[in-house]
């Protein structure tokens, strides 16, 4: 990261990629969607830290840590039917509210989600004093939202949160496809 800072100038909270396309290399930036973690464990505004180094301020010492975050989009898609997309118009939407969860979303009642982009319609963030606390707020949090007029991947993180899989953090990149190998082992 320092040679790259050197390269192109400047170092902030952003991942780093690096592109090599016919020879030439181009430096690309950019903050993470799972930042909102981050910031819940340090109580640094990353956003903020990155607009104060783009101003020329130092950058600030490594922050202490402290508890557990989670985080989990919610997507108009059915995990049902191999996650479909599932545009329409959002009827109504209630977030929840509360110590330790922060909800980052464009969606209120009557907003659309359009086909042709991103399905996501939310990402809620959690935070506790450890693992089990961060679950239990998510599992609150979970059952507190809701969002009538569209299919959206809620049942699956409700059912989720309580797996012995991810009550452990024993998880990678092929879990969910394991746990749904026998089907949607959840109520539509």
């Amino acid at each position: 990261i320092a040679r790259a800072r050197d390269e192109i100038g400047r170092l902030s909270a952003k991942q780093l990629n690096r592109l090599e396309c016919a020879g030439n290399r181009h430096q690309i930036t950019h903050m993470q969607v799972e930042h909102p973690v981050t910031e819940c464990v340090t109580g640094v505004d990353l956003v903020e830290g990155q607009l104060r180094v783009a101003a020329g301020e130092a950058l600030p010492a490594e922050p202490a840590r402290s508890g557990h975050a989670i985080e989990v989009r919610i997507n108009a898609e059915d995990p049902a039917d191999r996650f479909r997309p599932c545009p329409g118009r959002v009827a109504r939407v209630t977030w929840p509210r509360g110590d330790g969860i922060r909800v980052d979303t464009h969606v209120s009642d009557g907003d659309r989600i359009p086909p042709n982009y991103d399905n996501l319609v939310a990402k809620l963030i959690v935070h506790g004093k450890d693992r089990p606390a961060a679950l239990a707020r998510l599992r609150d949090a979970l059952a507190a939202t809701k969002i009538e007029g569209i299919v959206t991947n809620l049942p699956l993180h409700r059912w989720l949160v309580d797996t012995t899989e991810v009550g452990s953090g024993k998880i990678d990149t092929g879990t969910l496809e394991a746990l749904l190998a026998g089907g949607t082992p959840w109520p539509s």
